[in-house]
């Protein structure tokens, strides 16, 4: 089960990752499962808000995030201002 965050800030549970980026302002990788392995970059790009992932466990291809146009961001690449 995937976590995702509403409109109301409640924690709903979906079955999927598909359905927990669906209109996100950014979608957070804390597991290496394979589901979030093999996501699909360029098909999930019209279902976010902002195309922007952190991938908290560098699991993702982010070279492959990166060609599809998000804002791919690790935690060997985060920001620190």
């Amino acid at each position: 089960m995937v976590a995702s965050c509403g409109a109301d800030s409640r924690l709903e549970f979906v079955r999927t990752a598909e359905e927990a980026m669906r209109e996100a302002d950014v979608t957070l990788v804390a597991t290496a499962w394979p589901e979030y392995r093999h996501l699909n970059p360029e098909a999930l790009l019209p279902t976010v808000r902002r195309p922007l992932i952190v991938d908290t466990r560098h699991c993702l291809d982010s070279e492959n995030w990166r060609n599809a146009s998000w804002d791919y961001r690790s935690m060997f690449n985060l920001p620190l201002h």
